[in-house]
């Protein structure tokens, strides 16, 4: 993980919920995110009086990491930590993902006024900045050309006001590579618009999104919401659900009478149906038909890869498609990349362009952008890499016991980290559980203490293991490795902290300034300590040795 923090200060980063529709791209935080956390976190405990714990110069030393015998906590085999592969799929650096970064920046800047609101519009073709009303469904392709739809793919179950309060901005990279892209140039009116029924009758051919409990005749269990039933094909519907159970939802005329379509929004108590030749049947419950549509032909169809750091690990990578239907958009003026824009609306001088290649302010602007971009790439992908080493690692490790005290005091630093967040947002959430579980991004009613408990355990073992191995390989930078290290982490840090604080700094000149600077200074160091910078500059490096101890198969 960047800047893992095997030291005791905690850097906070709110969770969101893995259960959130996949199309929201998860946002990597790079080294330079990282800081400003830190940063922002040490100005708010300086102004604020909040300490978030002083372990490191304060408590008793109760476990030496540096010096102490770590075997007696856990073990883990040379073979183990040098000898194992990482096959995972990483990020590439690409022309589309840059013209992503770039668009991004424009979309910032755009005209906060709409050119074309009202109820929004279909007729004009979506450019950049506009902000588009969209239902979608996302499956991938099996080996026999089936489309399979996956958990949080599809969005039918909205209704207009969730819509409304999803607008997807074009641009803004807050879905998925490609999406967003694909949109542009299109005209909503050229595609079909959808078709969401809620009352009436199930009708042939319709697609259900049926709700249900079922108890399978192999004793099994499950529940679904919201699964998406195609009665196009009633043999492929009876043969997986069971026969008759076409029939049972669009009705069907017998000797004995008439079976009427089942009712939209009905919950039906119970009902059985039989799988194949078995005798014994499968027994639903409270199946209820949540809607159905009838006009899914004619989608905007976007092919999408979805990103190698995405949060659901069975997607990353992965191949799909979005079936999209634009309800409408809201068009505005989004500003073109030129010098005008790059010197007065960004206010970006040339002497900040100065080192970058390129005879104008727009190419030099464009290199500058494109070397963030591809050190954006370097970090995401390192992150994987570690993330992936350190699953192996705990996988593989032979644990003793734990140092309880220091699993309570990483516990004590998170718990506080939560309480300072709380006083900030008190005034949204009845009690401080109810804002924990949001802020943890975990299931209503869940115990967040005993989260914190697992988080404070899990990091108190990664941090033996990387202790242990560090010491058994002697993975140690060299002083002028740790000097350059170190004063580049410190003034990362001090910059940000500064830039925090450039209004007050603003009021000050000369040897008044450069006082104020010293303050800043001394507020850093004596809230981390040198303690902070020593444990993190040998993380750094000697994680990226670790990392090369796995070998990755070649494309």
């Amino acid at each position: 993980m960047a800047n893992k923090n095997i030291n005791n200060k905690p850097i906070p980063t709110p969770k969101k919920n893995d259960n959130a529709a996949p199309l929201k791209q998860k946002t990597a935080i790079s080294k330079k995110g990282w800081i400003a956390i830190i940063a922002a976190l040490l100005a708010i405990a300086i102004a604020g009086g909040i300490i978030l714990g002083v372990w490191l110069a304060n408590r008793e030393k109760t476990v030496d990491f540096w010096n102490d015998n770590l075997s007696k906590y856990i073990t883990i085999s040379e073979d183990d930590y040098k000898n194992y592969t990482i096959d995972i799929p990483l990020e590439d650096i690409s022309d589309e993902g840059f013209l992503r970064k770039i668009n991004n920046v424009l979309v910032k800047n755009k005209n906060k006024t709409a050119l074309y609101d009202a109820a929004g519009v279909r007729n004009i073709a979506i450019t950049l900045g506009d902000e588009v009303l969209i239902w979608y469904r996302g499956y991938t392709i099996d080996e026999n050309g089936n489309e399979v739809d996956f958990e949080g793919g599809c969005n039918f179950s909205y209704d207009v006001d969730e819509l409304e309060k999803s607008r997807l901005e074009i641009g803004s990279g807050n879905f998925i590579p490609g999406f967003e892209e694909a949109l542009i140039g299109k005209i909503p009116n050229q595609y079909s618009s959808f078709e969401k029924i809620e009352t009436g009758s199930v009708q042939k051919g319709d697609v259900i999104y049926l709700s249900y409990s079922v108890y399978h005749a192999d004793g099994s269990y499950g529940t679904k919401a919201y699964e998406r039933i195609d009665l196009a094909d009633k043999a492929a519907v009876d043969a997986k659900y069971g026969t008759g159970f076409y029939d049972f939802f669009v009705g069907k005329t017998t000797d004995s009478g008439v079976n009427e379509p089942q009712k939209i929004g009905t919950t039906i108590s119970s009902q059985k149906f039989f799988v194949g030749t078995s005798t014994v049947s499968d027994a639903y419950y409270d199946m209820k038909v949540e809607f159905v549509t009838r006009c899914e032909s004619d989608p905007l169809t976007i092919d999408v890869r979805f990103p190698a750091d995405y949060s659901k690990e069975e997607l990353r990578g992965v191949n799909a498609k979005f079936d999209v239907y634009v309800r409408n958009a809201i068009i505005y003026d989004t500003p073109e990349l030129n010098e005008k824009f790059i010197t007065e609306t960004l206010k970006i001088s040339a002497d900040k362009l100065a080192d970058y290649e390129g005879k104008t302010t727009v190419e030099k602007y464009t290199a500058m952008l494109r070397e963030e971009y591809e050190q954006t790439v370097k970090e995401q992908n390192r992150t994987i890499l570690e993330n992936k080493m350190w699953e192996h690692y705990k996988a593989k490790v032979v644990v003793h016991k734990l140092p309880e005290a220091i699993v309570q005091e990483f516990y004590d630093s998170y718990y506080a980290e939560v309480e300072a967040a709380y006083e900030q947002y008190k005034t949204y959430y009845k009690t401080l559980d109810d804002f924990a579980v949001v802020y943890l991004g975990l299931v209503s009613g869940s115990d967040w203490r005993n989260s914190l408990i697992d988080k404070a355990r899990d990091i108190t073992l990664e941090k033996l293991i990387f202790y242990y191995i560090m010491r058994e390989e002697e993975l140690f930078p060299s002083d002028d490795e740790y000097k350059k290290m170190r004063d580049k982490m410190y003034n990362e840090m001090l910059d940000y902290y500064i830039d925090l604080n450039k209004d007050k700094l603003s009021e000050y000149e000369g040897e008044k300034y450069d006082a104020e600077i010293a303050i800043l200074e001394k507020e850093l160091m004596d809230y981390y300590g040198e303690s902070y910078f020593k444990e993190n500059v040998y993380y750094e490096y000697a994680v990226e040795k670790m990392i090369d101890f796995a070998t990755r198969p070649e494309k």
